[in-house]
């Protein structure tokens, strides 16, 4: 191996350089988060006819 393979960084260590950026950024985005209530609500209307709009919603979307 050459003198610059020795400085040039390896795909594992290319790989822990962006992690640690990631986890930077979502702890950076954590503090300024708002969480979605609606997350875990259940609508009875959704049961009852969901399976039918999101349906007739293909539907349409084929026909343009």
């Amino acid at each position: 191996m050459g003198p610059l393979s020795m400085h040039l960084p390896t795909r594992d260590m290319l790989a822990v350089i962006r992690t640690k950026r990631n986890m930077k950024i979502a702890e950076e985005r954590a503090k300024i988060s708002v969480g979605d209530p609606t997350m875990g609500l259940v609508s009875e209307t959704e049961l009852k006819m969901g399976a039918d709009y999101t349906k007739k919603i293909a539907d349409m979307k084929t026909q343009l």
